[in-house]
């Protein structure tokens, strides 16, 4: 919430370079949560991933298998 409350002023701003790097901050932050989420909350986090991936936010491999999220590899820190 916090994250999301200080990068609005970002988002709008008039740099294009700071805003795309906010975006890409705040989808990672998004992608790695729903991975991490998924055993708890499986049907939620898998159709906003495929929404994810619809839309060319989530990188997709060659199989639609390979798109979906309970075969993603858990997070390294």
């Amino acid at each position: 919430d916090t994250i999301i409350e200080q990068s609005k002023g970002r988002l709008t701003s008039s740099n294009v370079e700071d805003s795309q790097a906010v975006q890409f901050v705040l989808l990672t932050i998004l992608k790695r949560l729903l991975i991490l989420l998924h055993p708890f909350m499986p049907f939620i986090t898998e159709e906003i991933w495929l929404l994810l991936n619809k839309n060319k936010y989530v990188e997709s491999d060659k199989t639609s298998d390979e798109k979906l999220l309970i075969i993603k590899e858990w997070p390294i820190i």
